[in-house]
């Protein structure tokens, strides 16, 4: 479940040997399944094996000290759906200073800095009601989730003394906190088994070969590339898993692109509103007919605005038709084109459970045009989902949206 770093200086990463096993017992014994935690050196450890675990906690009273390979493995861990939980041990200044730096030199871009947590974030009521003032937070936004939590405030002291001090009523506190963080980072779901090495997408820029399968990524005001490796993800997978010939890396384009027309399928995605102009509506809608184009979309994490304006697109693009429920036993769902959906699961926040997908879509000339997710998808392929995100678990993603580059695809 966590992964403690060990880092430089010195042994100043164990000021409180305890902290991690005794809140992994806590989250155990809430989940009722063992759980189980260990030691990663931050300059030996490579990214395969830092995501082993969901969680990578770490804390000191000095300001940490990291290598440059060890910085850029940390980023990489990140941008693979890791989350960073760290703590300043002790509330000590020092640590506070040199954790806030490192994220300045891991994380750069001004989209990452650490801000506070906002009083109506999920991590407040991922377990339990806590008061948003009750203590310090502090995160960073990475896609769809926010990928570091921080304290400049101690916790892992009470986490220390959980064994020996169970009734202290601070130690309670930091001991529910710190389940609420671990409930919001894992979405209450269990770590990947050990025996299953996790994939690590490294999207690099290629030049496709001749007749490989290219998505095109499509360029908009809301977010359009809030999760800029899941189409890599997916494309991983079709040819890993189903033998196809890709390009592993998106084409973003405007509507305008002249190259739209080499693709059939064009994937939107998104957080936030969107619009597009009159002349771009209309190079939109002849690429879907007579061009027999495909637009496939989904809301990220199941972002109610970009919702709303995705449903205005569809009736601006094609004021004759509507979205309709795309039916149970349609083939998109079933091996005539690829998986079997029967069976998708849901994320905790979209309902949990199983069954098949709830998709929309528009049909031209007896084919689905427009194949539209309310629930996130994009997100969950490239395990950018968090506790409060409407959505499918990461392998439906992956599958949901392979049928759908299949059928976009078939003569």
């Amino acid at each position: 479940m966590i992964n403690k770093l060990k880092h430089a200086p010195g042994n100043d990463w164990q000021q409180d040997p305890d902290d991690a096993r005794n809140l992994v017992a806590a989250v155990s014994r809430d989940w009722k399944t063992l759980l189980t935690w260990q030691v990663v050196d931050a300059e030996q450890t490579e990214v395969e094996d830092l995501l082993m675990a969901p969680i990578l906690y770490m804390n000191g009273h000095q300001a940490p000290v990291f290598s440059a390979g060890a910085k850029l493995r940390l980023r990489e861990y990140i941008e693979q759906g890791g989350f960073v939980l760290a703590e300043s041990c002790c509330s000590e200044p020092e640590f506070d200073q040199g954790f806030r730096a490192l994220m300045k030199e891991v994380l750069p871009e001004r989209e990452y800095e650490l801000r506070p947590l906002p009083a109506q974030h999920a991590v407040w009521r991922a377990r339990y009601e806590l008061k948003p003032d009750s203590h310090p937070l502090w995160g960073i936004q990475h896609g769809c989730r926010t990928a570091v939590i921080y304290t400049p405030k101690d916790l892992s002291c009470f986490w220390n003394n959980a064994e020996t001090q169970p009734d202290n009523p601070s130690v309670i506190r930091a001991i529910r906190l710190g389940q609420n963080i671990v409930d919001y980072a894992t979405g209450r779901e269990l770590p990947p088994d050990k025996l299953e090495p996790p994939k690590v997408n490294r999207a690099t820029l290629e030049k496709p070969k001749r007749g490989a399968l290219q998505i095109a990524k499509l360029r908009h005001a809301g977010d359009w590339n809030v999760a800029p490796l899941a189409v890599p993800a997916l494309m991983t997978a079709l040819r890993d898993e189903l033998k196809f010939d890709v390009a592993l890396n998106h084409k973003a384009l405007f509507p305008s692109d002249p190259n739209l027309v080499h693709f059939p399928l064009i994937y939107i995605h998104g957080r936030s509103g969107m619009s597009f102009a009159d002349s771009d509506l209309a190079i939109l809608r002849r690429h879907l007919d007579p061009g027999r184009g495909t637009l496939f979309a989904d809301a990220a994490c199941g972002a109610a605005p970009f919702d709303n304006a995705f449903r205005k697109f569809v009736t601006d693009l094609l004021p004759e038709a509507k979205l309709e429920p795309i039916p149970p036993d349609d083939d998109l769902f079933t091996k005539k084109v690829g998986y079997d959906l029967a069976a998708v699961e849901y994320t905790q926040a979209a309902g949990g459970g199983k069954g098949r997908p709830q998709l929309e879509g528009v049909k031209i000339n007896g084919r689905w045009a427009i194949i539209y997710s309310k629930y996130d998808i994009g997100c969950s392929m490239e395990r950018q989902s968090a506790l409060d995100c409407k959505g499918y678990s990461h392998d439906s993603a992956l599958k949901i949206a392979a049928n759908v580059v299949i059928y976009a695809t078939l003569p």
